[in-house]
């Protein structure tokens, strides 16, 4: 992709994500120089430099969803995303055997929400924190610069926690990445 910096040579642990457009909008990772990834709800793909994910849903026989299938840029399934609607969480399983879990933590919707991706061996990676009140600017990520080179899967985790955010605000989403 064009105007995309490697994620490998992010320097910060400060990012956030800038909303370009309006009607079709799409979504840049940035630290304020740089561009380092996409969310683009028109051609209904994240993605990062060298490389984009697509997502398919997986329904069982009453028409629900509970796994999303993603998908690499040589359409290869990568992994996939589960939901539990008791806890509310998504659980990232990697077919190299990496999983996390994305909880959004209780917090009051009027001054923004954080979410949090989790793993047993590194705890809390990354923090995604909702500007309700911010339109070009309206997530800020916090990460551990050292993860970015250990966790080949944090940029997906990034992009795909601030695409399911999204998903929530629009009631009607061209992303296939809810449950709904």
């Amino acid at each position: 992709m064009e105007n995309i910096r490697s994620f490998g040579q992010i320097r910060t642990g400060e990012l956030f994500i800038a909303r370009r457009g309006i009607f079709n909008p799409v979504y840049e990772l940035s630290d304020g120089q740089f561009c380092y990834a996409k969310i683009d709800e028109r051609q209904k793909f994240i993605g990062v430099a060298d490389n984009k994910w697509t997502f398919k849903k997986d329904r069982d026989l009453r028409g629900e969803t509970k796994t999303i299938r993603i998908s690499n840029t040589y359409k290869e399934v990568i992994g996939s995303v589960t939901f539990s609607k008791q806890t509310k969480e998504l659980t990232l399983c990697m077919k190299n055997g990496f999983r996390a879990s994305y909880i959004q933590t209780k917090g009051s919707h009027l001054f923004g929400v954080t979410s949090v991706w989790k793993n047993l061996q590194f705890g809390d990676m990354l923090s995604i924190k909702e500007s309700t009140w911010n339109i070009k600017k309206p997530f800020g990520i916090s990460v551990d610069p050292s993860l970015i080179k250990k966790v080949p899967e944090l940029a997906l985790m990034i992009l795909y926690g601030v695409a399911y955010n999204l998903l929530k605000r629009d009631p009607n989403p061209k992303l296939p990445l809810g449950p709904n």
